[in-house]
């Protein structure tokens, strides 16, 4: 028993240690060369040439960069443009993100149903942040008729996953004397990067 104790250790430490370096190297990648947020100059023009090729994971990552500063000056405008670029190639991230953006109106003209459409194609994706935001326009009607059934039914999916949001507005419909509880929850955490 001490022999299979040890090497469940063993491969435990491995997969910590390995799930360490994943995310001190994604945090890496994340933060740039200059661990503060910040790209250089660069860094943008490799992300540049690959989201001209096609590259939808880098025309993604231009949207976040544009959207929120980093490494470029914010410009709601060509964030979108980069995001609608990677969400037609069915990138959920980019979908979600630019159905965020037609929500709001930053860089897009305000369009309901237009954020619907793609909050809809990340959530159908798998998406835990698009099944909550899917979930929260058939709440409140945004883009589409109200129905509470199918606002349940996409914040289970997202609870399911551990989106951390899903789960509350859950314990919220359900009231204290029921909460929702999934198995497998954990804290939801999307890096904003993914290779």
């Amino acid at each position: 028993m001490e022999k299979v104790n040890a090497k469940i250790a063993e491969i435990q430490g491995e997969f910590h240690s390995s799930v360490e370096e994943m995310y001190d190297s994604g945090k890496d990648h994340y933060y740039g060369e200059t661990g503060n947020g910040e790209y250089d100059a660069e860094t943008v023009k490799e992300y540049l040439k690959e989201a001209e090729q096609g590259n939808a994971d880098a025309q993604y990552r231009l949207g976040v960069m544009y959207g929120n500063g980093y490494g470029v000056q914010k410009n709601d405008a060509e964030s979108a443009k980069w995001y609608r670029k990677a969400a037609e190639q069915g990138h959920a991230y980019a979908q979600n993100d630019l159905g965020f953006l037609y929500q709001n109106g930053f860089g897009v003209e305000r369009n309901d149903v237009e954020a619907f459409r793609l909050y809809r194609l990340a959530a159908e994706q798998g998406d835990a942040m698009g099944q909550y935001n899917l979930g929260l326009m058939y709440e409140y009607g945004c883009g589409v008729p109200k129905n509470m059934r199918l606002a349940r039914k996409w914040f289970v999916k997202a609870a399911a996953q551990g989106y951390e949001d899903a789960i509350a507005k859950l314990n919220r419909h359900h009231g204290a004397r029921r909460p929702y509880h999934h198995p497998l929850r954990r804290r939801f955490h999307r890096p904003p990067f993914y290779f």
